[in-house]
């Protein structure tokens, strides 16, 4: 989950009022890939060896995948759960939905990083060698081809108003009661006041349908071990009930994803209103700008 928050903040250049002074921002690329690969590898990982043990009782070695993210990904995919009826609930939706589509040269990127190209290239650049960090430019390059979701934008206007608002509140505080309340706010003000690419939070959230996809598969498998359609009703006590892990974290649409896990917002809708109070009606964005 933070590494495909982490991708979401992902920084344009084209945001910064001095780009030149922005190097330090690329930290966010590297350290949002970094956890969202090894996530993913582990999670398809432990999808495919859940299956084997549910068809063969044993666990196989999945060592041989090593950080192959495309063969992890079509193994997945080519998963034989034909004997499991249609899966509960989200799961057995998103699984019946098939692969997501994803930009065609996202799991090679991934792929690239997970196996160490990108993920040392400034270390690689100090070494007189040839190489040029190019990770960040490529990263943006695949993003700007990123359609966005049509929700988007209130909720990137949400965000840029939110710290306007508790800046808003802190003075109100402190010119009513003398309190000094901007320094407890402080660390909220300091979570909203970052500028969203919306399309690096478009390319975080193809990110997110692919883990989706893959814990989908491993909610279905992990369900079905524990309480097999067929045969005895019972616990398997040597595999944990992994759904209620994965199922909270990862089944949800991709607009509440990125509401609860990205912005960290427990009802959006709701923050929305408390803040009309606060901020000029005028300033809020307007769906029908859109249009």
């Amino acid at each position: 989950m933070d590494g495909i928050r982490t991708l979401a903040y992902v920084t344009d250049p084209e945001q910064l009022l001095f780009p030149d002074g922005g190097l330090e921002l690329r930290y966010k690329l590297h350290n949002g890939l970094l956890g969202f690969t090894t996530g993913l590898e582990r999670l398809a990982k432990l999808t495919v060896s859940a299956n084997h043990f549910r068809l063969h009782g044993e666990y196989p070695k999945v060592s041989k995948y090593s950080h192959a993210v495309t063969r992890l990904l079509d193994a997945v995919e080519d998963l034989d759960i034909s004997s499991i009826p249609d899966g509960p609930g989200l799961a057995g939706k998103y699984v019946q939905a098939g692969r997501p589509e994803v930009p065609a040269t996202l799991v090679p990127l991934l792929e690239k990083y997970a196996k160490g190209g990108g993920r040392y290239e400034y270390l690689d650049s100090l070494s007189g060698s040839d190489v040029e960090p190019g990770l960040y430019r490529d990263w943006i390059a695949l993003a700007g081809g990123c359609e966005e979701p049509d929700w988007l934008g209130p909720y990137l206007a949400l965000t840029s108003y939110m710290p306007h608002a508790l800046y808003k509140i802190a003075h109100a505080a402190e010119a009513q009661r003398g309190w000094n309340a901007e320094i407890l706010l402080q660390p909220y003000i300091d979570q909203f006041d970052v500028p969203l690419h919306p399309k690096s939070v478009a390319m975080a959230l193809h990110c997110f349908r692919l883990a989706r996809w893959v814990t989908a598969f491993l909610s279905v498998i992990s369900n079905e071990l524990f309480y097999p359609s067929s045969g005895v009703r019972g616990k398997t006590p040597t595999f944990p009930y992994l759904c209620e892990v994965v199922d909270s974290t990862l089944l949800h649409s991709a607009e509440n994803y990125f509401g609860f896990f990205v912005l960290r917002l427990d009802d959006p809708t709701a923050v929305r209103e408390a803040l009309e109070g606060l901020v000029e009606p005028g300033d809020w964005y307007d769906e029908d700008d859109d249009e």
